[in-house]
C-alpha cells in the first residue's frame, strides 16, 4: 500500500506513521459518499522513475474497493505543463524532499506546484508555526564579547 505521508528521508519523519489496508471501510466511504462502483480518469503517471509502478499498484488496490482506474501515459513535459488533460486526480512524486520544503511547494495556497491541494486554515497555522520554529533553531546565534 502506498503512503501519503510527506518526507520520508526527512530526519524528523515518524516512522511510526502507518496507514492499513481496509477495504470494507473504503467501500463504505465510497457508499456514503454515492461514489460505490464509480470510474475516474487517468492520473498521469510517467514523471519519475517508479510512478508508472506506483499507478498501476493504485489501480488494483481501487479495484478491490469497486473504483476503476483508467491508466493513461501523460509525458513529463504534459504533465508539469500549463496544459495537463482534465483528470480527477493526479500523483506527484517528492522523495528526497524535507517536509517543510514539500508543503510549500505542494500544500499551501499559495504554492507554486501546477496542482496545489491549498490545506485548510488550520494546517496552514501549524506549517508557519513548524517553520518559524526551525528558522529559529537554524539562525545563527550572536555572540557578545566582554
Amino acid at each position: 500500500m502506498a503512503s501519503d505521508v510527506f518526507s520520508p528521508y526527512d530526519p524528523g519523519f515518524d516512522r511510526s506513521l502507518h496507514r492499513s489496508q481496509d477495504i470494507g471501510q473504503a467501500k463504505f466511504l465510497l457508499s456514503q459518499a454515492g461514489q460505490e462502483n464509480s470510474r475516474s480518469r487517468s492520473p498521469p503517471r510517467v514523471i519519475t522513475t517508479g510512478t508508472v509502478a506506483m499507478a498501476t499498484v493504485l489501480a488494483e488496490q481501487a479495484r478491490a474497493a469497486g473504483v476503476t482506474i483508467r491508466l493513461q501515459n501523460v509525458p513529463a513535459g504534459t504533465f508539469f505543463g500549463p496544459r495537463l488533460p482534465a483528470v480527477d486526480f493526479s500523483q506527484d512524486y517528492y522523495p528526497y524532499s524535507p517536509y517543510l520544503a514539500q508543503v510549500a511547494y505542494s500544500m499551501l495556497p499559495t504554492s507554486r506546484s501546477t496542482r496545489p491541494t491549498p490545506a485548510t486554515p488550520a494546517y496552514t497555522s501549524l506549517y508557519r508555526q513548524a517553520n518559524a520554529a526551525a528558522s529559529r533553531r537554524c539562525a545563527p546565534r550572536s555572540s557578545t564579547s566582554g
